[in-house]
């Protein structure tokens, strides 16, 4: 991590910027069902050629499929082989003679484990700038703003019997390169107001996608990212950027000014001021309720009451 931070002597300005990167070992994750399939055919395949090798025929090949020795992924439980499975495998054989396969029983089952197969990666930069305006007649005025840019940020996961697959994790839903806050505060004497507006960057939606016959096809639109993820191209919907306020309104009771509101401070708010709906994703509610929830109710008010005793 590197940091730096100025401050001006004698404007009340504070600038910061902070370079960062974390890098992850033995992430836990699982892998996908083609990857299981992948490394079980892989599995098979070596032992078969081992065999072949080692001058047996390939009917004479036993990859013992419904029991404890299958040859196989242990993510993958066959069934022994019925004589479809063998009638199957010969008309293959008859017509690869230079690639044969070694007869196999039905997948009966797939178990994605979570494993420690991962190592992750991220960088990026967080700014801010916080400014104290000189005091006026109508009050005083703070403005703050706070950025994130993330530069990388992607997934690799160690995949037995087989290349290691890179998952791109940076614009992928919902983690954005931009997100950014901004904060104008005023206060005078016993009142005070603010306003204050968050920015979420677009990001590609990966329950959304197509293919790239499709994405070709429609002139490779706009509103599509074409994304080199897990060894291919992923095609997938952008999710807008998004912008949302909230705005607030304080007043604080005084000593004296009566018995019963006598250290009372009233707070009077808006969230999502300017009343936006949240962005369209895929997600079972319709969009993201992890970076848009508090966009779903629409604009709420809210009332706070405080007493010190």
């Amino acid at each position: 991590v590197w940091w730096q931070t100025h401050r001006i002597p004698g404007t009340g300005l504070t600038v910061t910027a902070d370079y960062w990167q974390l890098q992850q070992a033995n992430v836990i994750n699982t892998l996908s069902t083609t990857q299981i399939l992948t490394n079980d055919a892989a599995l098979l395949n070596a032992y078969t050629a081992a065999q072949l090798a080692a001058g047996k025929t390939i009917a004479q090949i036993d990859l013992g499929s419904g029991t404890a020795a299958y040859k196989g992924s242990v993510d993958v439980v066959r069934a022994p082989v019925t004589a479809a499975d063998q009638a199957k495998f010969d008309a293959y054989n008859a017509t690869h003679p230079g690639a044969p396969a070694a007869v196999a029983g039905q997948i009966v089952s797939r178990s994605a484990k979570f494993v420690n197969l991962a190592s992750g990666y991220v960088s990026g930069w967080d700014m801010s700038l916080n400014y104290h305006l000189p005091k006026m007649e109508i009050g005083q005025f703070n403005f703050s703003t706070d950025w994130t840019y993330v530069i990388r940020s992607y997934l690799t996961k160690n995949i037995p019997n087989a290349a290691a697959i890179t998952t791109e994790r940076l614009n992928v839903d919902g983690t954005s390169r931009w997100r950014g806050t901004a904060n104008l505060v005023w206060r005078q004497a016993a009142w005070s107001a603010g306003l204050s507006a968050y920015y979420t960057g677009s990001y590609t939606d990966a329950g959304a996608s197509t293919n790239a016959a499709t994405y070709a096809s429609l002139g490779a639109p706009k509103y599509l990212s074409k994304t080199f993820t897990d060894g291919a191209y992923a095609y997938r919907y952008i999710v807008h950027d998004n912008v949302t306020f909230n705005a607030f309104a304080a007043y604080r009771f005084g000593a004296g000014q009566s018995k019963w509101l006598d250290r009372t401070s009233v707070r009077v708010g808006v969230i999502n001021l300017a009343d936006r709906e949240p962005p369209l994703t895929s997600g079972s509610f319709g969009y993201s309720a992890s970076v848009a929830g508090t966009q779903a109710t629409g604009r709420t008010w809210t009332l706070e009451v405080n007493r010190q005793f």
